[in-house]
């Protein structure tokens, strides 16, 4: 199986949060096992693995993948980490849900070792991209992980 046909069955659970996150996580696991490799990025922009774990707020995929062998602050083809994108997974999602912003993602993730200080080629930053979203946004940013 190809890192591309996995993705594409990731992406083919549904059901309950928690449910999603467990068959992800036994995917991915059975894959590795198979010979799969945790680093190998997608033909489509260059994520890996750990990349759509932390834009789609997986963090037990995420804390796997880092524990066998995923790079915490691999850069897809835009130079975003998955840093970047779960930061934006945490605002976004709690500005559609109407929720307050808590950072939960990516707390996990700094916890895990990624550099806040890294860039994507357009040279945004999590604080750039705070203070793009707006001043509310970006004091929760400053007041959280700043």
């Amino acid at each position: 199986m190809s890192v591309d046909e996995l993705v594409d069955s990731l992406f083919n659970h549904d059901g309950e949060y928690s449910k999603v996150e467990e068959a992800w996580l036994s995917q991915i696991k059975e894959y590795f096992n198979l010979g799969g490799s945790i680093t190998k990025r997608t033909s489509r922009n260059g994520w890996q693995l750990i990349h759509i774990a932390a834009l789609n707020g997986l963090d037990r995929v995420v804390e796997w993948l880092i524990e066998n062998g995923a790079d915490v602050n691999a850069q897809d083809k835009q130079g975003c980490t998955p840093l970047l994108l779960a930061f934006d997974l945490d605002i976004d999602g709690a500005i559609q849900s109407g929720k307050e912003i808590n950072f939960s993602h990516t707390k996990k993730l700094i916890d895990l070792g990624a550099d806040q200080s890294i860039e994507n080629n357009d040279g945004e930053s999590l604080e750039s991209t705070a203070s793009a979203y707006g001043k509310k946004v970006y004091l929760i940013y400053k007041e959280e992980l700043g």
